[in-house]
């Protein structure tokens, strides 16, 4: 017999996004409007349900790419840091930095053939057995 999971609502999705924001799944069912006499159980239900956990997941990864870093963003922090190492004659700090963006680069790879530029798929799999897929 298959166990049907019961649908997604809106308080489902605030449960989700605050759970993201505050990694608190009580702080989280509050704001959802779960009444404090079934907050355990209700959570413990939700920690379990696969979409919820499919949902969370996809939030996570949508939260994080869109925090504004990029593989550029980061090669041109680590210019900066190199700059301003080297200005102030703090040789550590700015072979570190040459260091890190090197291996951005793709310099020390143990196949020199191979291009570090081509496009990555990451595909993660959550606790429930959700996939998601982001192209880089």
């Amino acid at each position: 017999m298959t166990k049907i999971q019961p649908k997604i609502t809106d308080q489902h999705v605030k449960f989700v996004e605050k759970y993201v924001e505050t990694n608190d799944v009580w702080e989280a069912a509050r704001f959802a409007g779960v009444p404090e006499a079934k907050l355990d159980s209700t959570v413990a239900r939700w920690r379990k349900h696969p979409t919820i956990l499919a949902m969370i997941e996809q939030q996570r990864l949508a939260t994080s790419s869109g925090a504004g870093i990029s593989i550029d963003w980061i090669a041109g922090e680590l210019r900066d840091i190199y700059e301003d190492a080297r200005s102030s004659q703090d040789l550590d700090k700015a072979m570190k930095a040459l260091d890190m963006l090197g291996k951005h680069k793709g310099f020390y790879a143990a196949d020199k053939g191979s291009k570090s530029e081509q496009p990555v798929t990451v595909m993660i799999t959550n606790y429930a057995g959700a996939k998601v897929e982001m192209k880089d």
